[in-house]
């Protein structure tokens, strides 16, 4: 992968490896790198990662409220802990649905964004797609995973869009957040809440996306 150097096992990137073993080291490394590349491609529309994660939640996520807020903001300010690949690619997939280069060069809300939204698009699916080859799914990249859906669909794209979302509807079943409130792959209350509403955020765009 163009973000990592040498070979990466199937393993869940949800974990944070508390160990010193070249093994631990190569996953940090590869974290490390993503995130750094995935906070240039965020530069390079003229914004900080706060103005993405403001956007969001003060725009898109009233219409799909998948993605917790708590849960997001605990990622980013982890003291000394570089945000794990799949929230990484969380974030660039969160960008590219909130990005909108002609309204922020007419608003001069943003300044020095030259960036379209394809040229986010391309990459955020490459790193979707490596990363889901390479882990366990994880809540936060299926959520990844839906937003790069939505943005097919509301770009005309609805049969890739569909084949998009059944394809994550296959991921979250298997990750068992469909038994969320049941019998949950996260043992806190506000983690089960956000594996619910991300099943039933796909549940309700594979409906709208098969009209």
């Amino acid at each position: 992968m163009s973000w990592l150097n040498g070979k990466v096992s199937r393993v869940s990137w949800n974990t944070k490896f508390q160990c010193h073993s070249p093994h631990c080291y190569d996953h940090l490394k590869a974290d490390t790198n993503l995130y750094l590349h995935v906070n240039r491609i965020i530069r390079s529309t003229g914004q900080f990662v706060d103005d993405v994660t403001a956007r969001h939640f003060q725009g898109v996520h009233h219409f799909v409220p998948v993605i917790s807020c708590t849960c997001f903001h605990q990622h980013l300010i982890a003291l000394g802990a570089v945000p794990a690949a799949n929230f990484s690619v969380l974030l660039l997939a969160v960008c590219l649905i909130t990005y909108d280069p002609i309204l922020d060069r007419t608003s001069g809300a943003v300044r020095g964004g030259a960036t379209d939204r394809h040229t986010i698009f391309v990459p955020a699916r490459s790193l979707f797609a490596e990363l889901k080859a390479v882990s366990l799914p994880s809540v936060h990249l299926i959520q990844a995973g839906l937003l790069l859906a939505l943005y097919e669909y509301a770009n005309g794209q609805p049969e890739r869009a569909f084949a998009s979302i059944a394809s994550r509807a296959r991921m979250a079943y298997s990750a068992g957040i469909h038994r969320c409130r049941q019998q949950c792959v996260d043992d806190s209350a506000v983690g089960a809440a956000e594996a619910a509403n991300t099943w039933w955020g796909i549940v309700i765009c594979e409906r709208n996306f098969a009209m």
